[in-house]
């Protein structure tokens, strides 16, 4: 059931805790992130080794084919069969090194901005916080960290690994000619442009996305706190059991 506006459901809905901006964000990040910045250096020289030993495979199946092609013998296939049997079970231990590591970044600052968000919410004064609605803080302290945690364990690894790759590739083709290189870096105006407009455009759909899960939560937990009062008078009216209604007494309070 929509509020209608001028309501005071409107109005609460319109107090909602602010969204922090791109600037807050990334030097409450900075906080977080101080005293391990050499794991996050180790992480990212992990990724670029992965990164590397992706390009390896490639490179050995070509040399296959350039050995089949000019018809050596099969004792030359022994190098590039190596090669790859190296390349693949590296490319494994360093995927795997590289997802423990960004976990032992990641999981650490979640945590800390969890028990943060926390210490913050229980500071809060009541009049804020009912102003808003409870459904908006504990969206805040629930779903908010959730989006974060997710985020940073997932979409961060693959938008670091991508960019590595497209890296290392650059630097794989200028070592086959310099001119693939540059043919490969007329690319890079378009993606940094298209970058950068996502993250202009994304930013406060992501915002509203946000409040909307607060509103969301408010109304839902209005339901329920509405039915639980419903089912009291029911129970205060009748009974548990369909009888008659018991006698007032002057303890009894008013359902109307």
């Amino acid at each position: 059931m929509t509020a209608a506006p001028g309501t005071p459901a409107e109005d609460a809905a319109d107090r909602l805790l602010p969204v922090a901006g791109v600037r807050e964000i990334r030097a409450h990040l900075r906080g977080l992130l101080a005293g391990r910045w050499r794991l996050v250096g180790a992480t990212t020289l992990v990724m670029v080794l992965d990164s590397v030993l992706g390009l390896a495979g490639p490179v050995a199946i070509g040399w296959v084919a350039q050995q089949l092609t000019e018809g050596l013998d099969v004792a030359h296939l022994v190098g590039p069969v190596v090669l790859l049997a190296v390349a693949v079970l590296g490319a494994t231990l360093t995927g795997w090194l590289s997802e423990v590591l960004l976990a032992r970044t990641v999981v650490p600052v979640v945590g800390t901005l969890r028990e943060e968000t926390v210490a913050v919410a229980l500071d809060l004064p009541l009049d804020l916080v009912e102003a808003g609605g409870t459904g908006d803080l504990v969206s805040r302290v629930s779903g908010d960290v959730e989006v974060v945690s997710e985020a940073a364990t997932g979409a961060l690894g693959s938008f670091v690994g991508a960019a590595l790759t497209i890296a290392s590739t650059i630097v794989g083709l200028a070592a086959l000619d310099w001119r693939f290189a540059l043919a490969g870096l007329l690319a890079v105006p378009i993606q940094a442009h298209t970058l950068r407009w996502y993250l202009r455009v994304s930013q406060p759909v992501y915002a509203a996305s946000r409040t909307a899960d607060g509103r969301r939560t408010s109304a839902v937990l209005a339901v329920f706190a509405a039915l639980r009062r419903s089912a009291r008078c029911a129970s205060a009216a009748t009974g548990w059991d369909g009888s008659a209604p018991p006698r007032p007494t002057p303890w009894h309070t008013s359902c109307g």
